[in-house]
């Protein structure tokens, strides 16, 4: 897309320079088609750079706008009750402390964990890989009634949406483990 925006940029450029062009004060022997209309000509050529200028810069704002945007951090602002306290929680830092606490379980290998929405609707976003020697069903349970309620309590609410995915390492077979039917 940018390329084609070059290209046509270009195009543009020459097609203004030629209109604006005398040719006849350069010294050139043949004359042009644009040399025959009046003399006006020449600021034509000045308004249709303009207008492409403008176009130009139109298109780079909205290839701009298009551009994708890397995610803030959002704060959560909790006011208290009879309004005379302001605190902030930083989501990532809840999300960090959240991986850490997965992660040093027996049951998790490794977790990726975000959390967006806003302070009183929070959306939970993780994806924990479960360890190939633990038993699935600990694993779970303990994302299930552990890690998610820690989260929630550390955030002061309960999420409105979770998006869970539980991954499983493949248990390592060696050679031994297969079974050949003849």
């Amino acid at each position: 897309m940018l390329a084609l925006l070059g290209l046509l940029l270009m195009a543009s450029g020459a097609a203004v320079a030629w209109l604006s062009w005398d040719s006849t004060r350069n010294g050139l022997a043949q004359t042009r088609l644009i040399d025959t209309f009046p003399a006006q000509m020449p600021e034509l050529g000045i308004y249709l750079a303009g207008a492409l200028a403008m176009m130009t810069i139109i298109l780079l704002f909205v290839m701009m706008s298009a551009l994708p945007k890397k995610p803030g951090k959002p704060t959560f602002i909790y006011r208290s009750d009879n309004g005379t306290g302001v605190s902030t929680v930083d989501s990532r830092t809840v999300s960090m402390a959240a991986e850490e606490a997965a992660e040093s379980t027996p049951e998790v290998d490794s977790a990726d964990i975000r959390i967006n929405g806003t302070a009183k609707n929070p959306v939970l976003y993780a994806r924990f890989t479960l360890r190939a020697d633990a038993r699935p069903i600990d694993g779970i349970g303990l994302i299930r009634d552990v890690l998610i309620p820690q989260t929630e309590q550390a955030l002061g609410a309960q999420f409105a949406e979770k998006h869970v995915n539980i991954d499983f390492q493949p248990k390592k077979s060696g050679p031994s483990a297969r079974t050949t039917l003849t």
